[in-house]
């Protein structure tokens, strides 16, 4: 379960969230819509505990969550299937469990890829790939199908929703709401609507 409890965010001092509540419980798809700069990724951020609130409480399952941010935050020096398996145990006992992650993402045959030589739209797969395989109750996602086609969004739609989990999903676009299965939560900067 997620809950804000009259959560205010000001990030560099300057307020962003103000006295926002509203609760995801265990298995909840929310998506949270808004204009770009609204506060959107801030949010995501105060969920996952990367930013700490200057009032109120939030409320997060004790195994943490998993994150999807805008950029795919891969290690440059780490090929992509290192990339994913870091997250598992960094063993090659935990290899094929990372290459099975890429392999469902369409990623067959790029696992000893760096990161510069994967196009944008695999690089994304590569980080929702590592999301996944963590495993957690919730799992966090900033416009997750950026830099991929329809076909693609699909596979990973279904992927997430398969995972079982809590999800919060911020995105503009309607269908990649509707595609997870999402309640949807509109925010203007000030307030939800």
């Amino acid at each position: 379960m997620l809950e804000f409890r009259d959560v205010s965010v000001s990030p560099g001092g300057q307020r962003v969230l103000e006295r926002v509540s509203f609760s995801l419980p265990p298995g909840g798809r929310l998506a949270v819509m808004g204009p770009s700069g609204c506060g959107k990724t801030t949010l995501l951020r105060a969920a996952a505990g990367l930013l700490k609130p200057d009032r109120g409480e939030i409320l997060r399952p004790e195994g943490g969550a998993a994150v999807v941010f805008q950029e795919p935050r891969l290690l440059p020096w780490l090929t992509a299937e290192e990339n994913v398996n870091l997250v598992l145990s960094d063993t090659a006992a935990t290899l094929p469990e990372a290459r099975a992650a890429l392999a469902a993402l369409g990623l067959s045959g790029a696992e000893g890829k760096y990161p510069a030589e994967l196009s944008g739209g695999m690089q994304r797969r590569v980080a929702i790939a590592r999301a996944l395989v963590m495993r957690r109750e919730l799992l966090i996602l900033d416009e997750p199908f950026a830099a991929l086609d329809g076909e693609l969004k699909e596979r990973v739609a279904e992927l997430i929703t398969g995972q079982g989990c809590s999800v919060l999903l911020a995105t503009h676009e309607e269908d990649e709401a509707a595609a997870l299965g999402c309640a949807v939560l509109r925010y203007n900067g000030k307030t939800f609507v």
